[in-house]
């Protein structure tokens, strides 16, 4: 436990202080799956399941991304660095009192090619297990899947764990935090989400103008829901920029997709998207694609 405080305490300064240690790693993808439960796949929607009782979701998801990484200079052609990439994404939650959630979820690389760029990043052609992320959502406004709600969220990434190898792409090596602001509702059968909020990273630079750093982040989304709420069809798009050039050249990704949510029986639903990158900071992959199963006992009909 002693070790623990001054360990605390120093991932706190970290994060608060961006760049004051020079970084070595980074976590290259920019999808976060949501937690384990939520209808949607990169937008967060919370959905506590009922005032009177606690439940659990479980949730395995695999999102394919193609050429996340693309080296871009002055007088040569854009070089693809990653080509391909295949991560999963494990997550639990727990809900409770119609108002509280905790999670936890852990992205595992499985596939990763490219080619080398110069003295600058490479693929990582082994799996690796990334940054395991705990988290907490609490409802503040609003019914519990009323027309429109107000909830906050915080999330830890634990890269000071040191689980991840340091070649990989999938960790800052330190702890990163996140705050997000969540409002969401559902309208008929209409859900629907919009969030901002801050990931706060240290700053890396990778290779010569590549940069990771703190960022804001923005999203949206919605779905109609047919069948009596069983399939949930719709688009999302997701916004990131960094907070020391908001908007800057290289420095801002944006990605949509359309998704569906099918239940495929009384607490088991499956889920898949698919959509391009339309901006081109590092990690945003020009098509991204991902399915998973979700197991949720007790929920049924889209509640």
């Amino acid at each position: 436990m002693n070790r623990l405080v001054p360990a605390a305490l120093f991932a706190a300064v970290t994060l608060l202080t961006p760049g004051l240690r020079a970084q070595v790693r980074w976590a290259l993808d920019r999808f976060d799956a949501t937690p384990a439960g939520d209808p949607f796949v990169a937008v967060d929607h919370p959905r506590y399941g009922g005032s009177d009782r606690t439940s659990v979701a479980a949730a395995l998801r695999l999102a394919y991304a193609y050429e996340p990484l693309v080296a871009r200079s002055v007088g040569r052609s854009p070089r693809a660095v990653v080509t391909h990439s295949v991560t999963s994404h494990l997550g639990v939650s727990l809900r409770t009192l119609g108002r509280i959630e905790f999670d936890l979820a852990v992205p595992v690389s499985l596939v990763e090619d490219g080619r080398t760029d110069g003295n600058g990043p490479r693929a990582f052609n082994a799996a690796s297990v990334g940054d395991p992320r705990v988290g907490a959502r609490l409802r503040i406004l609003g019914a519990l899947d009323g027309p429109a709600s107000l909830h906050v969220g915080v999330q830890l990434y634990l890269g000071f764990l040191g689980v991840t190898p340091a070649a990989a792409n999938q960790s800052d090596g330190w702890a990163r935090g996140r705050f997000t602001l969540i409002g969401a509702g559902r309208v008929g059968a209409v859900r629907w989400s919009c969030t901002t909020g801050v990931h706060a990273r240290p700053t890396t630079r990778v290779a010569g103008d590549v940069l990771s750093s703190s960022e804001l982040q923005v999203g949206a989304a919605a779905a109609y829901g047919f069948a009596d709420g069983r399939v949930l069809v719709g688009p999302e798009l997701w916004l990131r920029t960094a907070l020391d050039a908001p908007f800057g050249d290289g420095r801002t990704s944006l990605e949509a997709s359309v998704g569906a949510r099918v239940e495929l029986s009384p607490g088991l639903a499956l889920q898949v998207a698919a959509g391009p990158g339309l901006l081109s900071a590092p990690g945003t992959p020009n098509l991204r694609a991902s399915a998973g199963l979700t197991w949720e006992p007790g929920s049924s009909r889209g509640r």
